[in-house]
């Protein structure tokens, strides 16, 4: 009598066993189900934003010059991290771009940038030709005047790309030219680029 109960207290206890583990089984499925059956959804956003790059010119006489640490310009840095990792599209607005080296002109001398260069992320230079408060050359440069031809817009728009078509979401600037004279950082020379887009990003809400 003794071990007959025993049998069936362990055949009760074994079985209230199996019922709580399947319990947990189906209360684990559907609750799995409820999190894949979430959706996300996806509000967009546009913005408008204008960046300004800002690099000083540094250079001593007759010597080739080459400013390669210089601050990248960062998507985060424009319209902020989680925008920029959720962005949907992004449009330069070319009629406000604009690359200017400013300070030439206030210099004794008024110093020549000879074959003044800037590259992108690694890719071929662009050579802008001799930067001068003076131009006489159908070729130079002028400084102290924001310069929007084709051929700085053309690379404003490579800036641009780069920032926001790659992963990285960044671009790496670097310049290189030969100064006339002694450029010092008390000279306040300085390379700016002036860049407008309207970015359309996404922020998620359940």
């Amino acid at each position: 009598m003794r071990q007959l109960n025993y049998k069936t207290l362990k055949y009760n206890f074994m079985k209230a066993l199996n019922k709580i583990l399947w319990f947990i089984f189906i209360s684990s499925l559907l609750i799995s189900c409820g999190d894949e059956g979430e959706k996300y959804v996806a509000t967009p956003h546009q913005v408008t934003e204008t960046y300004v790059f800002r690099a000083p010119i540094r250079g001593f006489q007759g010597r080739l010059g080459i400013e390669n640490e210089l601050e990248p310009i960062r998507l985060a840095d424009i319209i902020g991290e989680q925008a920029s990792q959720n962005l949907v599209n992004a449009e330069m607005q070319i009629a406000d771009c604009y690359l200017e080296v400013r300070g030439l002109k206030s210099m004794e001398n008024t110093p020549v940038l000879k074959d003044f260069t800037i590259q992108v992320e690694g890719r071929a230079g662009v050579n802008f030709g001799n930067c001068t408060a003076k131009p006489s050359l159908a070729t130079d440069f002028e400084s102290d005047r924001r310069q929007s031809i084709p051929k700085v817009s053309n690379f404003i728009k490579l800036i641009f790309d780069t920032y926001t078509g790659t992963t990285a979401k960044r671009a790496n600037i670097v310049m290189s030219f030969t100064p006339t004279q002694d450029i010092f950082v008390e000279d306040n020379v300085e390379l700016i680029i002036t860049i407008t887009g309207t970015y359309t990003y996404n922020t998620y809400s359940r």
